[in-house]
């Protein structure tokens, strides 16, 4: 939240402490109206100085999981102006919100008495600038100590400072005393989930947390959304965690479930499908496809388990399917999952469920799902809306890696007007995958793979990006400039030193500009990528590490011979997720085989020939619709046209 987010009523009517006591005033999505007519009257009454969430999408998403857990539930905030005059406010307020009016519990602070809707915390109120360390408002004790302020998730107050009720006391929790927690899986401002461990027995169990009154989805708690699933989960005996225990503790609930030992399938598949196929071995190729299948067989296996017992498993992704060692499925979040003869509490909108479907058959859209994520898994290559097909491109895709199959018979079956998850399962009987070793695909490729060269691809580049630089800009405003990047892609710092190169700029200041780009790289696996964020990074030409070696080829190849042949490493793989020039698999290969111009390499251009095959694969069925595509294929004459490819 900042400061634009709420309203403020009676501001500077008083001078404020630099630190001091505030009082937050927690309330329901169902309930803030009455907690704010009832809190805002009393407090203009007593003339004090606060603030509110007054726009209700404001409010929405302070109550919703998408929150900050030290920000959550703080509907008002109430500035005193004393210590004195807080502990007044909080009695008054006390006496006119009833007890039995809920709230949701603001971590950050301590509740007032028994109140769900009323809490304090000790804090700054007044930023000085020379109280600041490392940007923390900072208070000092009497004997030197220091007390900062920041986000918190506790309740805290420094030593030499007397709380205004009696001191806390903590006592051992059923939860506390039975498990003990090892890692947060995943976290939420609507409750975390755990690993843990039982502590009597030392077997590893997940806790699932939810949090009392905090929204999912429109005007759905968390809480409801586990206590469904907990229901759903003690039906079933096969595919799902086993449900083992539900504690209602403080003000949370916690679902307790087996431990299922293995990982999500989505990061599982990757070694099994197109990202780590290879043209020289097909025989591995042969077999990885076979587990693929495997995995698919088993995949139609649970959810016609789940539909025979009339249950719509409806938010099927890949992240929500965990596959064991031993190739053992298991669907571990039925939270959105419904009886049939039932509607969903909510809809569901992801990589592999298209918005639409939530609006047609629960089973049906289900095995829709299941067609999209057989997609994913293949290689990425879901549909992501109405005009979006790659079903046919599949057969063509995995004929290159040496697999003859016709699984694309069960994805389009499972995509027909009126699917059924038993008749999938008959189909799949007569799925087929044979090796062969014939690659007519190859035929679309000519003996001439010529890169953009470095004007071609400088004139590409300003069609597309501009930036605002002359010869009579100072080198003092340059490296300003510099400080200022926060993309370091072509369309950010790189391309902007490509820029400055080519009005010749002084070659010291571009070097400065060209160690800031290299210093924002991430190391992965041993190989370096451009950082898209702290976690994330790209190979890809506009925003990754494509665009780099393409900026350092531009302005001198030959002094960062070194640094471009250990970035090219990265790039070294035979399909990518997306197929286009700036962001996909055709830029990758234009790239490697402009290294290939200045440092020869028999690799790098039979990687480079693979990448265009599977681009070309992917872009020829809406060639017309790219806008690269026509200008891209033109420069480099890779394919013998034919009619049937356009």
């Amino acid at each position: 939240m900042d400061r634009t987010d709420f309203t403020y009523c009676n501001e500077n009517l008083y001078e404020l402490e630099e630190f001091g006591f505030k009082i937050h005033i927690s309330a329901t999505i169902n309930n803030y109206k009455q907690v704010f007519d009832v809190v805002s009257e009393l407090l203009e009454q007593e003339g004090a100085m606060y603030k509110y969430l007054s726009d209700f999408n404001k409010i929405y998403k302070n109550f919703s999981e998408t929150e900050s857990l030290a920000e959550s539930g703080k509907f008002i905030t109430i500035y005193p102006r004393n210590r004195e005059n807080c502990i007044k406010l909080l009695e008054k307020i006390y006496q006119k919100l009833p007890c039995n009016l809920q709230g949701i519990y603001i971590l950050s602070d301590r509740n007032y008495k028994n109140s769900n809707n009323i809490f304090y915390r000790f804090g700054c109120n007044i930023v000085n600038e020379n109280n600041l360390i490392d940007g923390f408002p900072t208070m000092y004790g009497p004997d030197g100590e220091i007390w900062q302020d920041y986000q918190k998730v506790y309740f805290d107050l420094p030593k030499w400072i007397e709380d205004i009720q009696e001191p806390q006391r903590f006592i051992d929790t059923y939860m506390s005393d039975n498990y003990e927690i090892n890692s947060i899986l995943k976290s939420s401002n609507g409750g975390n989930i755990y690993l843990a461990n039982q502590k009597e027995s030392t077997e590893r169990v997940i806790i699932k947390e939810c949090r009392n009154h905090i929204l999912s989805h429109e005007n759905i708690e968390r809480r409801k959304l586990r206590e469904k699933e907990w229901i759903i989960s003690s039906k079933f005996i096969k595919y799902s965690p086993k449900p083992l225990e539900k504690i209602n503790e403080w003000t949370n609930g916690y679902f307790i479930y087996e431990f299922i030992d293995g990982v999500a399938l989505k990061d599982f598949v990757d070694d099994y499908n197109l990202y780590s196929y290879s043209k020289n071995d097909i025989t591995k190729n042969y077999f990885k496809f076979l587990t693929l299948l495997k995995i698919f067989e088993k995949l139609i296996e649970l959810v016609g388990y789940f539909h025979q017992e009339n249950i719509v498993l409806n938010d099927i992704h890949p992240d929500n399917i965990i596959i064991t060692n031993m190739l053992e499925l298991y669907f571990v979040d039925l939270e959105n999952s419904y009886l049939s003869n039932e509607s969903p509490l909510v809809g569901i909108y992801n990589d592999i469920c298209l918005e639409k479907w939530n609006y047609i058959e629960g089973k049906k859209a289900d095995c829709y799902k299941i067609a999209n994520l057989i997609l994913f898994l293949l290689g990425r290559l879901q549909l992501k809306g109405e005009r979006d097909s790659k079903i046919d491109n599949i057969k063509e895709l995995l004929l290159q890696k040496g697999i003859d199959t016709n699984i694309d018979i069960l994805i389009k079956y499972l995509f027909s007007d009126e699917p059924d998850i038993f008749t999938s399962k008959k189909i799949f009987s007569n799925i087929y995958v044979r090796k062969n070793k014939e690659k007519k695909i190859d035929a679309w490729i000519n003996t001439e793979l010529l890169p953009l060269s470095n004007q071609e691809f400088f004139n590409l580049l300003e069609s597309r990006v501009i930036f605002s630089v002359t010869t009579n800009t100072t080198s003092a405003e340059i490296l300003t400039l510099f400080n200022n990047f926060r993309d370091f892609g072509l369309e950010g710092l790189s391309g902007f030193l490509i820029f400055l190169h080519n009005i010749s700029f002084d070659k010291k200041i571009i070097n400065k500009g060209v160690e800031i780009v290299l210093s924002n790289t991430l190391d992965i696996d041993g190989k370096k990528f451009l950082k898209n964020s702290s976690t994330t990074a790209s190979p890809y030409l506009l925003d990754g590490t494509s665009g780099i070696i393409r900026m350092l080829l531009y302005i001198d190849p030959f002094e960062y011979k070194d640094i471009i042949l250990d970035l090219s490493s990265s790039l070294l793989v035979e399909y990518a997720q997306f197929s286009g020039y700036w962001g996909g698999m055709i830029g990758l290969a234009d790239t490697l085989l402009a290294v290939c111009k200045y440092f020869p390499n028999d690799d790098f251009i039979l990687i480079a020939k693979e990448l265009l095959i599977s681009g070309f694969i992917l872009q020829r069925v809406a060639l017309r619709n790219l806008e690269e595509s026509p200008q891209i294929i033109n420069m480099y004459k890779i394919l013998n046209y034919r009619s049937d490819l356009l």
